[in-house]
């Protein structure tokens, strides 16, 4: 009895075979996975359910259908921003990317490909450097980078050994001499007139000072001198009366109509004049343009041969020392050298902007005044270092 109302309370389970009860599922869990997105997106229909698939949809779950919207209050965001997953976070430019990549066989960013490699494979090494029995000074040594600079950090184009005038020639023509003379003399002089311009612009510092200083002893001199001297009355200007006013008023009238008339008629003469004014616009904007193609062809020319800001002083220009016309001699055998090797070679490296312009400096030795304190000026405890027979820490 106990059993019969066990089978009626529980359906009668024990007297069903076993394929009643259990069915085999042959859909499998992977294209149960891809599967997911295209059933979230699908409202599964009546017809559906009875076809066959997998027996269990994501979307019939209650888990699936709470997380659901239940109302048809429209959401307040508009725009929410979607929590995407491990697959989804790359953008659609970087998968192309990591196809192209892997086209090429070679290694993604976002997904490098590790290599596998035989560890017990033994590789023999490029160069002898590279062997693990040379000791690591002498790699250090050898692999450091050289002093080797790209065409980008190039200092100057000039020449490193430029070719001298024809002027500075054991037996020169005599164009080529006067020319080097003549370039040698233009060059003392700029320096003389520069040394002239600086004397005279301290010597008028030096004259008002002077000045100053004569002024300043004279007006004691002019004190008494005005005390006996009168004062001179100076009259008082009249006022003006109001017909005076009046007409000073109309006349600067007058002469304001008159020049407003006067450009009034210039204004209107240009018009006649359009052509000559065109031509004039013509001629600046020529004359605009040769400037500033000359201004770029400088810029580029200071570029390539010019002198940096490398320091606080200037470059200065070796000064010419050419040969006389009476030191000239036709033959080798009694040339007088001129030229200064190892100083052109220092000057040149300057002009490369590859060492900095420099000048000699003076060391000026700044002697230490000594103070000593005379016994006399000691008060008796700083002598004896007792002070009412309390020794005195110094």
């Amino acid at each position: 009895m106990d059993e019969i109302r066990e089978d009626e309370r529980l359906g009668g389970i024990r007297s069903k075979p076993n394929e009643k009860l259990f069915v085999i599922d042959d859909f499998s869990f992977s294209v149960q996975q891809d599967l997911k997105s295209d059933i979230k997106n699908q409202t599964p229909s009546k017809s559906d359910k009875n076809d066959s698939g997998p027996l269990v949809r994501l979307d019939d779950l209650k888990c699936f259908h709470l997380l659901k919207p239940h109302t048809q209050v429209p959401d307040p965001i508009v725009k929410r921003n979607p929590i995407r997953r491990r697959g989804q976070r790359k953008s659609e430019i970087m998968h192309l990317k990591d196809e192209k990549r892997r086209s090429k066989k070679t290694i993604s960013i976002t997904e490098p490909e590790e290599k596998c490699k035989d560890p017990w494979a033994m590789e023999e090494p490029k160069t002898i450097l590279d062997s693990e029995w040379i000791d690591s000074s002498i790699k250090r040594q050898n692999l450091r980078p050289r002093a080797t600079k790209p065409d980008e950090y190039v200092t100057s184009e000039l020449p490193a050994v430029e070719t001298p005038h024809p002027g500075f020639s054991y037996n020169p023509s005599f164009r080529d001499h006067q020319a080097l003379l003549k370039q040698a003399v233009d060059s003392a002089t700029l320096i003389t007139r520069k040394e002239r311009n600086l004397i005279n612009a301290t010597a008028r510092t030096k004259c008002l000072t002077v000045e100053k200083f004569e002024s300043e002893s004279d007006t004691e001199d002019l004190e008494m001198l005005v005390e006996d001297v009168k004062p001179i009355v100076i009259p008082k200007s009249k006022a003006k009366t109001k017909q005076q006013k009046r007409k000073e008023k109309e006349e600067k009238e007058k002469a304001r109509l008159l020049q407003m008339k006067k450009q009034d008629n210039i204004r209107l003469n240009e018009v006649f004049r359009i052509k000559s004014i065109k031509k004039q616009i013509k001629d600046t904007e020529q004359k605009q343009k040769e400037r500033l193609a000359k201004l770029v062809k400088k810029t580029i020319e200071r570029k390539k041969f010019g002198q940096k800001e490398i320091s606080k002083f200037k470059y200065e220009e070796l000064s010419l020392d050419p040969a006389l016309s009476d030191e000239i001699q036709g033959s080798l055998v009694g040339v007088q050298s001129h030229n200064r090797l190892v100083l052109e070679r220092f000057k040149s490296l300057q002009k490369r902007n590859i060492l900095e312009p420099r000048v000699k400096q003076r060391m000026q030795r700044k002697l230490r005044v000594k103070k000593f304190q005379k016994s006399i000026d000691k008060m008796d405890w700083e002598k004896t270092g007792y002070w009412n027979g309390i020794k005195v820490l110094k």
